[in-house]
C-alpha cells in the first residue's frame, strides 16, 4: 500500500471514528431526555435521590429497605417528610452512592438503614450499582463508585450509549407500564403483592451458623457510618424479619450490634421477632412483606423511632432484640 492510500484510509477510518462519536453523543443526549422526563420508575427514583430529595428522614436499603417501610405511615407518626432511596439488588455500593448524592445537598435529620442480617459477609459488587452510569457526567460525587467497577470504566463511560447499556428496558417501561416501581404518591415505596404459600414454603428455621465477614464489607459499612456520623446525622439500624426463617445469630448481626454498642446508634432488630417471622399472610414472599405487613411493620418501627428519639434533644441508644 503506497503512502497516498494508507493516508487515505486513515482520514476516512477518523471521519468514521467522528460520525460514530457524533451518533453516541446525539443518542446520548436523547436517552438522556427521557431519563429527565420519566414518569416514575427505578430512574426517576433514582434521579429524585441524587438530585432532588430534601427529606427529613430517608431510608436506605435493597429489597426488603423497599418493599417493608412505607415513607408515609413515618410521616404520620413522626410529623417529618420520608423518602424511601431503597433499590432492590443492590448493596453497600449503592448505598454509599445515594449518600453521597444527598449529603452533596442538604444535611437530612435522620437515616432509616436497613441491614440484611448477611450483609457484611456478601461480596461488594460494585457492577450492581452500575445502573447508576448515566448520572456520572452530572455527579463527581459517585464517579469513584462507578469506577471501581472495572479497570476501564472512567474510558468506557464516556460514550453515551455505554452508559446506558443494558438499562434501556428500565428507562423506556414507565413510559408503558406506569406505577411497576410504585406509584409517586407514596414517596418509594414499592409495594409485594401477593401471598407467600405456607404449604409451598420453608418450614420454620433457625440460622445461628457464623460465616467469615468480608472486610471490603465491613469497610464500606464503617465508612457508610462515619460519613453520616462527621454530617451530624442520626442514623437508626433496624434489621427486619423474613418469613419462617428466625436469625439467632450471624457474623453481621454480631459486628452491626458491637458497632451500634460503641457508637451509640440506635438498631432495632426483627428478625427474631416470632410475631412477624410466622404470619404467613403479611408477606408476598418469604423476603418481603405485602401492603398488609409492610403496614403494620412500618408503624411498628415508627412507634419504636417515637418512642426511642426526641428529635429535638439528643437521642438516647438503644439496642432492642424483639
Amino acid at each position: 500500500m503506497d503512502p497516498l492510500q494508507l493516508k487515505g484510509l486513515v482520514r476516512k477510518a477518523i471521519l468514521y471514528l467522528v460520525i460514530l462519536m457524533g451518533i453516541d453523543q446525539c443518542v446520548g443526549a436523547l436517552l438522556d431526555l427521557a431519563l429527565n422526563h420519566s414518569p416514575d420508575g427505578r430512574y426517576y427514583k433514582a434521579k429524585y435521590s441524587l438530585e432532588d430529595c430534601q427529606d427529613d428522614i430517608v431510608i436506605i436499603g435493597d429489597s426488603r429497605g423497599e418493599m417493608d417501610y412505607l415513607p408515609t405511615v413515618i410521616e404520620d407518626s413522626l410529623h417529618m417528610s420520608c423518602w424511601n432511596a431503597s433499590r432492590g439488588g443492590q448493596g453497600l455500593p449503592y448505598f454509599r452512592i445515594i449518600q453521597e448524592g444527598l449529603l452533596k445537598r442538604y444535611t437530612p435529620k435522620l437515616i432509616l438503614f436497613n441491614v440484611e442480617d448477611n450483609m457484611l459477609e456478601m461480596p461488594t459488587e460494585y457492577e450492581r450499582a452500575g445502573f447508576l452510569r448515566p448520572f456520572y457526567q452530572d455527579h463527581p460525587e459517585i464517579r469513584p463508585f462507578i469506577d471501581a467497577i472495572s479497570p476501564f470504566e472512567k474510558w468506557l463511560i464516556q460514550s453515551r450509549l455505554y452508559a446506558f447499556n443494558s438499562s434501556f428496558y428500565y428507562l423506556f417501561r414507565p413510559y408503558i407500564f406506569h406505577n411497576l416501581d410504585g406509584e409517586l404518591v407514596d414517596h418509594g415505596w414499592k409495594p409485594r403483592f401477593g401471598l407467600v404459600n405456607p404449604r409451598e414454603e420453608r418450614e420454620f428455621t433457625i440460622e445461628s451458623e457464623l460465616a467469615p465477614l468480608n472486610p471490603e464489607a465491613v469497610d464500606l459499612f464503617e465508612e457508610f457510618m462515619d460519613r453520616f456520623k462527621k454530617a451530624g446525622v442520626q442514623v437508626i439500624i433496624v434489621t427486619p424479619p423474613n418469613y419462617n426463617l428466625k436469625v439467632v445469630n450471624s457474623s453481621t448481626d454480631q459486628y452491626v450490634a458491637n458497632y451500634c454498642r460503641k457508637n451509640q446508634i440506635p438498631l432495632f432488630r426483627y428478625s427474631e421477632n416470632m410475631s412477624f417471622i410466622t404470619h404467613a399472610s403479611w408477606y408476598g414472599d418469604r423476603d418481603h412483606f405485602n401492603p398488609e405487613g409492610a403496614l403494620l411493620f412500618t408503624r411498628k418501627v415508627a412507634h419504636k423511632i417515637k418512642d426511642a428519639f426526641d428529635l429535638v434533644q439528643d437521642p438516647v441508644t438503644v439496642i432492642e432484640y424483639e
